[in-house]
């Protein structure tokens, strides 16, 4: 039985793979991937760490897949390691599904991601060999909702990346814009491995790797389930939207969770996600 209570409590395994600058990568696991009917990889977003999807990960191994995520460079338990470009996003991505894909012994790999890491598991879907059973997108992050990324404060961003590509930024969102979930805020206000804040240099990279992603893909060759949030102030739901109709996807399943704030893992119609998501996962099972 799954419980209840939605909390960062880690139930996962934090295990090390080698990373191209000598420095490692940290990822979490949560469930027995030899027991599991399929293995799931998901990424994380800004701010954010791989624990952050405990609820969200223990709760997909009850249903017997295996799930893993890494925190992404400057993130998490990679806080002091330094972000130099976007294509650290894709190829830290890369490396984690091959060792993913690596564990499967053939059965299907989907690709997950929440916020700015749904950005990134749609920018790698087609590099990918095997070939993902599908990708799953949360809240994706196609452009900041316009009333906290302003004109104003992009330009700054951009201004400060140019002179001072080092310059800490601050994130213009709290933990109280991304839950609902009073108890989840509580508990991130003291997780000591969240940022809200980034270099200027990771903001401009950010804002060119959204830029590229809206113009460049058009299709992907694995079906596609995308959920957003009705309660959303954080990404502008306008552009998933834009992205969801006009993609080509052997399969398209959308979910809209009226109730919800930005990161559906973190509220209590979690469930709703899941047992939405589980039949996708399920049909999608033999798709490889």
């Amino acid at each position: 039985m799954e419980p209840a209570a939605i909390t960062l409590n880690q139930t996962s395994q934090v295990f090390e793979l080698p990373g191209r600058t000598g420095k490692p990568l940290y990822c979490r696991q949560w469930g027995d991937e030899q027991e599991a009917r399929a293995l799931v990889l998901i990424i994380h977003g800004l701010g954010a760490h791989s624990g952050w999807f405990e609820a969200f990960g223990s709760r997909l191994a009850m249903r017997r897949f295996g799930v893993f995520s890494f925190d992404q460079v400057g993130f998490g338990l990679r806080k002091d390691q330094t972000f130099n470009s976007r294509s650290q996003w894709q190829d830290e991505a890369i490396a984690v599904y091959n060792h993913v894909a690596g564990l499967a012994s053939g059965r299907p790999v989907f690709l997950m991601g929440n916020s700015m890491g749904a950005l990134v598991a749609v920018k790698i879907c087609r590099l990918l060999n095997p070939r993902p059973g599908g990708v799953a997108i949360f809240s994706p992050g196609f452009d900041g909702f316009p009333g906290r990324f302003t004109i104003p404060y992009k330009l700054k961003a951009v201004a400060t990346a140019l002179i001072s590509p080092d310059t800490e930024l601050a994130l213009p969102y709290t933990v109280d814009d991304i839950t609902s979930n009073q108890a989840v805020r509580d508990e991130l206000a003291q997780d000591e491995l969240k940022r809200l804040t980034i270099p200027a240099r990771m903001g401009l990279e950010l804002l060119n790797f959204t830029n590229e992603l809206k113009k460049e893909v058009q299709s992907l060759p694995v079906p596609l389930f995308m959920a957003t949030a009705g309660i959303e102030t954080i990404v502008d739901n306008r552009h998933s939207e834009r992205f969801f109709e006009k993609v080509d996807s052997p399969e398209k399943t959308r979910l809209t969770m009226d109730e919800c704030w930005h990161d559906l893992m973190f509220e209590a119609q979690l469930p709703r996600l899941l047992d939405e998501l589980e039949p996708w996962l399920v049909r999608n099972l033999s798709s490889t």
